[in-house]
């Protein structure tokens, strides 16, 4: 269901279904589970009282879970539950409180052991979490906790720009549009073209830079086929918000499904 949302009568009835086998279960959840079922809502908000039946069956279970959150788990978990947040809500807080703790134990415990790719994904999904709830609005308490959450992706060396560690990614289709955004800028020294480098943990294919005020001005995203993906889609459009209106930072789609080695092709979609 992560792709659906539950203003659909189809989706309404899904979830009651879902509500009835959730109360039949008797075995604990693991980790991963938590993770994923938590994830699959990312499309729902808490809006109906089929939602809210199903967050009252979950949470339990949820908070039972025994063994400890890996970061992915506990990344996925939070980003899963931005639509679906309100304050107000109990069954939400308790699956928040659940997962801050898992968040503080991996920050402080697995701090060294963490992977770039983790680091990366726990960056982007916490300060993703922290914007979008704060433009729900929050409490002065929540404030303060989304902030010390925040804090303590410091140490992960994520925040703000730095340059990608992930090497081997750039596919040839971004190799040729990398090319050709600098060569269509080769005569304005007051533009900078960047490839493979993170904001705040997000990923960015190009970044165009202003040298003479040191701002990032635009983000070019070279676009495959899978992000015509439905659910694909709904990260994209939270994501591209973040960026545009959390950092003021233009983000352009390119649609490159059709591949092509063509450079002059190229060169006339960037011109």
């Amino acid at each position: 269901i992560q792709s659906m949302s539950s203003d659909k009568p189809e989706v309404i009835e899904l979830l009651k279904v879902m509500t009835i086998l959730a109360k039949t279960c008797t075995e604990p959840l693991s980790a991963q589970a938590v993770g994923n079922i938590i994830y699959g809502l990312k499309s729902l908000t808490c809006s109906s009282d089929v939602v809210h039946s199903l967050l009252m069956v979950l949470a339990p279970m949820v908070t039972s879970c025994t063994e400890p959150l890996s970061p992915q788990e506990v990344s996925n978990a939070l980003f899963g539950l931005i639509s679906l947040f309100d304050e107000s809500n109990t069954s939400i807080m308790v699956i928040f409180r659940f997962l801050q703790s898992n968040y503080l134990r991996v920050i402080r415990v697995m701090e060294e052991r963490l992977t770039f790719d983790d680091a990366q994904m726990l960056t982007s999904n916490v300060c993703y979490f922290d914007y979008f709830l704060r433009k729900k609005g929050v409490s002065e308490q929540l404030s303060r906790e989304l902030q010390d959450m925040k804090i303590g992706l410091e140490c992960l060396e994520l925040l703000g720009l730095r340059a990608g560690k992930a090497s081997g990614k750039v596919s040839p289709t971004e190799q040729l549009y990398v090319k050709s955004f600098r060569k269509a800028l080769q005569n304005n020294s007051r533009y900078i073209v960047l490839h493979q480098w993170y904001i705040d943990g997000i990923e960015c294919d190009i970044i165009i830079i202003d040298s003479s005020t040191g701002t990032i001005v635009a983000n070019i995203e070279i676009d495959g086929v899978h992000h015509s993906k439905h659910r694909k889609q709904h990260v994209t459009k939270l994501r591209d918000e973040y960026l545009t209106a959390h950092h003021g930072i233009r983000v352009v789609r390119v649609d490159a499904i059709v591949r092509t080695n063509n450079q002059d092709s190229v060169d006339a979609v960037v011109h």
